[in-house]
C-alpha cells in the first residue's frame, strides 16, 4: 500500500507548490485565484486521502465486509475519486477562463485584423 502513496507523490508535490505559488500571487490573479486554489487544493487532498481510503478499505473493511460486497465498495470509491478528479479539472478550467481579460479597446495591439 505504500506503493499507492508513492504513486501519488508527484501530484502531492506539484499541487503543494502550485498552492504556495497561487497564494503568493493572489492579488495578481484576481478572481482566478480562488478557482486555481480550489483545483490544486482538491488535487492535493485527493492525493493524500484516496490512498488512505484504500488502505483503510484493505485493512479494516475487507475483514468485516462480505466478499460479494467488496467489488461494489471499491467501485464506489473509484467512481467518487474520478468525479472529484474531474471536478478539480473543472476548477482549473474555470481559473483559466476567469483569468482571461477582454482585449482593451485602447490598445492597438488588441485590434482585430479582420
Amino acid at each position: 500500500m505504500s506503493n499507492m502513496i508513492l504513486t501519488q507523490l508527484p501530484f502531492i508535490i506539484v499541487s503543494l507548490v502550485a498552492c504556495i505559488v497561487i497564494g503568493s500571487r493572489s492579488k495578481q490573479l484576481g478572481a482566478a485565484y480562488l478557482w486555481a486554489l480550489a483545483g490544486f487544493g482538491l488535487i492535493l487532498l485527493l492525493g493524500i486521502f484516496v490512498p488512505l481510503v484504500y488502505i483503510i478499505l484493505n485493512t479494516v473493511i475487507s475483514e468485516k465486509l462480505a466478499p460479494s460486497m467488496r467489488p461494489f465498495v471499491y467501485s464506489a470509491v473509484a467512481l467518487t475519486s474520478a468525479v472529484l478528479d474531474a471536478t478539480a479539472y473543472v476548477f482549473l478550467l474555470l481559473a483559466i477562463l476567469t483569468g482571461r481579460s477582454t482585449p482593451n479597446s485602447g490598445d492597438p495591439s488588441a485590434a482585430d485584423p479582420h
